[in-house]
């Protein structure tokens, strides 16, 4: 990877960190991610691989499709669910505002956001 990448890789980082950190969260980078691997930003129960590029034609055409729906629809936050044939996990994908507005949500029912090890922990009990 060429450092103009690695710069932009960086930037975009920075960039969601402090959008997060506006939204009241406890965001971070992981500094040491290209040598030990891992996520590039944590901000608890959220761990996220951050991605920026000139275009995401395809996801963001799914995500308009959504948007169109949810018009017909009394939904205040929109997502696509997404899976590869051969894979039994599914991808939800969903715009930053609708994104704030699920954890928005999740604190006014009084929720406490988990964190990640309890949320594994809790998930190591269903298998």
């Amino acid at each position: 990877m060429g450092k103009s990448q690695r710069n932009k890789g960086a930037g975009g980082e920075r960039e969601w960190v402090k959008t997060l950190q506006e939204h009241g969260l406890d965001a971070q980078r992981n500094l040491n991610q290209s040598r030990d691997g891992g996520l590039d930003v944590t901000a608890q129960p959220f761990g996220f691989e951050v991605k920026r590029r000139a275009s995401f034609k395809t996801l963001r055409a799914f995500l308009d499709q959504a948007t169109m729906a949810q018009v017909d629809w009394d939904v205040r936050i929109r997502a696509v669910a997404m899976r590869e044939d051969g894979r039994t996990d599914w991808m939800i994908l969903m715009t930053e505002s609708d994104f704030f507005r699920l954890v928005a949500s999740t604190r006014q029912m009084g929720h406490n956001l988990p964190s990640l090890k309890e949320i594994d922990m809790t998930r190591e009990e269903q298998i």
